[in-house]
């Protein structure tokens, strides 16, 4: 599992690599975290990953996430900011996740 930080200079998608850091996409198991003391930019989660969390830390995060592709493998999904799901989603979460 590897932390994946949003690091984009500007309103993005999740699939470019250079998004994150370190780079590269967010893949099973990965946690993809969110801060502003990173970046605030808006992102478009536009791939099917199974990855294994996505945290917004405790610094917050001011930007959009808007879910275009599908969420699988989920075990944990903790965020404090607006939430925009795209017309064809699903989130689907693995074992016993919890939710905050």
């Amino acid at each position: 599992m590897t932390d994946k930080t949003w690091s984009a200079s500007g309103a993005g998608n999740a699939s470019v690599a250079g998004n994150w850091n370190p780079s590269g996409v967010p893949g099973a198991g990965d946690n993809a975290i969110f801060n502003d003391a990173v970046s605030d930019k808006n992102c478009n989660w536009n791939v099917s990953a199974a990855i294994g969390k996505i945290t917004v830390a405790s610094g917050g995060f001011t930007g959009t996430l808007t879910i275009a592709g599908n969420l699988t493998g989920l075990t944990e999904f903790e965020f404090n900011m607006e939430l925009i799901a795209g017309s064809a989603y699903s989130m689907s979460f693995a074992g016993s996740p919890t939710a905050s």
